[in-house]
Parts: structure tokens; C-alpha cells; sequence
């Protein structure tokens, strides 16, 4: 991390059976060297085979004091044991931050359409990613039910890697495309093609094919 430059932490529970209103408020610990400013959590809920699925979605900016290896923040998750009817608590730890990490972007997990890692700068005169220190990533998702099970899912994925925020511009990479989502009794199937549409960089333009259990994302 660059000190004074915030990079935003995402946090997300995930329950079943439950309403989203129900889901406990994590409990960010306190970390020398590191200030934390939360947004507003974002409650969804989903009506699958399996029943109701809810989520809570917590994101936080997470701004270092100084630079060297920041401490990340643990966190507390209060739960209810209904078979020993007490409050439990699931613990992260703080987390120590390598400050040469860099980031990748491309591909299933981020810009679909693109070849793995291929957005953002890479190596003097070859086609190796190089990866950054500063990362943006927004994917948009359509769905459209078809038949109670299945839907049809068009999407599209911004993204880009820069070596620093200071260097960020909003040249994006951009990748589109249309997918098929299957609630299933062992959790939702998807299928997905997508193709590279704007700064494709060193990626094929080919389409790319993915295919998965549980969340794309």
C-alpha cells in the first residue's frame, strides 16, 4: 500500500435461509498505522431452489499512515449456533500487507473476455504482464429470467492496472458478454462467453469460454 493513498477493502457475508436484514454487522478490529472509512453495506437477497440466499456486502477505504508492511485489519463475525443456542464468533486475524504484491487484472475473476492477467502494463518489449500496485475492476450484470430455474445473464467488465494511483487514467479495458445461469439443489451452474471490446492490449481477441459452480463473482 501507498501511504495515503486508499485502496478500498471489500468484505461480503453470504447465509441461507435467512433475510438479508438479519445478517450481523461485521466488527472491523482497530490496526496501528492504517485509518478505516466504511460505506454503506449493500443488502441483497436471491430466491434460488435451494431457498433464500442473502448477502451483505461491507466495503471500506483503507487509507496507511506511513509506508513500509501495513498490518490489515482483522475482523469479527458474531453468528447464533441454534444447536447450542449461544452466540458464536468467527475470527480473521490481522493481516500483515507485502508491499511488492502486485496486482493482476484479466480474465474469469475479473475482466472476463481477456486473457489471463493480459490488462495493464507489462515488461519492456515483450508481451509478459507485469501487473501494478494500484487496480480497478467493475462488473455490471444483467439477468433475465427464461424458466424458474434458468436465466440469461449479459454483462460487461471494466478494468485496468496501473503501477500507482497517482499514474491511474481512465483509459479501461473493457470486456461484454452473455452467459446462462442454472439454480441447481448443489448450487447455481453458469456458463459464460465473453469477448475483449475496448484497450484489448496484449489479449487474443478470440472469445473466451468459462464455465463454473457457485458465483462467477
Amino acid at each position: 500500500m501507498t501511504a495515503g493513498i486508499p485502496q478500498t477493502r471489500t468484505l461480503i457475508v453470504e447465509a441461507e435461509g435467512v433475510q438479508e436484514s438479519q445478517l450481523p454487522e461485521l466488527e472491523v478490529l482497530p490496526a496501528d498505522g492504517i485509518r478505516q472509512y466504511p460505506d454503506q453495506p449493500e443488502l441483497a437477497r436471491e430466491i434460488t431452489q435451494r431457498g433464500l440466499q442473502a448477502r451483505r456486502t461491507e466495503r471500506y477505504a483503507v487509507i496507511a499512515q506511513a509506508e513500509g508492511r501495513p498490518m490489515l485489519p482483522g475482523l469479527v463475525l458474531p453468528w447464533f449456533d441454534v444447536t447450542e443456542g449461544i452466540w458464536q464468533a468467527a475470527t480473521l486475524p490481522p493481516r500483515e500487507l507485502d508491499p511488492e504484491a502486485r496486482y493482476f487484472a484479466g480474465g474469469q475473476a475479473s475482466v472476463r473476455g481477456f486473457d489471463l492477467n493480459s490488462v495493464g502494463p507489462v515488461v519492456s518489449d515483450t508481451d509478459i504482464p507485469e501487473g501494478g500496485g494500484a487496480l480497478f475492476v467493475l462488473n455490471q450484470e444483467i439477468r433475465i429470467p427464461i424458466w424458474d430455474p434458468i436465466r440469461i445473464a449479459v454483462f460487461a467488465d471494466i478494468g485496468q492496472v496501473w503501477e500507482s494511483w497517482r499514474e491511474a487514467d481512465f483509459n479501461f479495458s473493457i470486456g461484454a458478454g452473455i452467459g446462462v445461469r442454472w439454480s441447481t439443489p448443489i448450487g447455481p451452474l453458469w456458463a459464460d462467453v465473453a469477448w475483449p471490446v475496448a484497450n484489448i492490449g496484449v489479449s487474443s481477441k478470440k472469445p473466451k469460454f468459462y464455465l463454473g459452480i457457485g458465483r462467477p463473482f
